[in-house]
């Protein structure tokens, strides 16, 4: 072994100061609102355009997702760090971001405390020690072995768009609308594989996965429960964004899983 493991650590949100933070904020929709917006925009840069807070592409790139899902309301949001990154470096930058939010907007001192505990942490020796974990119910692997879950499928997934292709483009955009076009996204999409674009680095592209998958920012959510206005909006926020190559995105679905309808 040429070098020490680098450490694997889960973060997730912790559901007893979820619950906190949503029993403070019952009956105040305005201040839910404001919370998630702070709380979807930090980790949209985060995993997406880093330097917009002040972190950097190797940071970021260190820390990353199985089902990317950043609707507080639901208890889901949890990501995987290595080299310790998330104690080191961006716990402290999401508390100063929480700091600062605060400063502007004094409502948010009533839950200053919730959004700075939001989440616990586990560590693991790698990603097959958490796998092996979370899969243990699935008695007929062989032992210490990580099971196929889920299993192969024999006929198409239900559903209409269900495995979507975002581009990098929007999560990284400035402008207004498209930056609230994300925060409703998040808002609705349970959340899938962010790969932030950085497929096409990490891989020896000998396979058949096409140029548009690897530079998606994320992979395979599913986009058929979210509003049709929504859908709509999306479809067209997608046209707009080009790949580097100067062609137009045109990954509007991936096939990892394909939907009858």
């Amino acid at each position: 072994q040429l070098h020490d493991p680098p450490g694997f650590e889960r973060i997730y949100a912790n559901r007893f100061v979820v619950d906190s933070l949503l029993s403070k904020t019952t009956g105040d929709a305005a201040l839910f609102e404001r919370a998630s917006r702070l709380f979807v925009f930090f980790f949209v840069d985060f995993f997406f355009n880093p330097s917009n807070i002040g972190i950097s592409e190797e940071t970021s790139s260190r820390c990353g997702s199985t089902e990317l899902s950043l609707n507080l309301a639901w208890e889901r949001t949890q990501f995987f760090c290595y080299n310790n990154v998330w104690a080191d470096i961006v716990q402290g930058e999401w508390f100063a971001a929480v700091d600062a939010a605060a400063a502007v907007d004094v409502t948010l001192l009533e839950i200053v405390w919730e959004l700075k505990n939001i989440f616990s942490t586990k560590d693991y020796s790698d990603w097959a020690d958490r796998a092996l974990e979370h899969l243990s119910w699935m008695s007929w692997a062989p032992a210490g072995m990580v099971p196929d879950n889920p299993p192969p499928g024999y006929y198409p997934d239900d559903g209409g768009w269900c495995s979507a292709q975002i581009p990098l483009g929007l999560m990284q955009s400035a402008d207004v609308t498209d930056r609230e076009l994300v925060y409703e996204m998040f808002m609705e999409m349970r959340g899938r594989h962010p790969l932030g674009g950085r497929v096409a680095f990490a891989h020896d592209q000998m396979n058949a996965v096409p140029q548009t998958q690897r530079m998606a920012a994320i992979s395979s959510p599913q986009m058929f429960d979210l509003s049709e206005d929504l859908q709509s909006r999306l479809l067209n926020a997608f046209l707009k964004f080009t790949m580097p190559t100067g062609a137009t995105f045109p990954g509007i679905s991936q096939f990892n899983h394909i939907c009858k309808n």
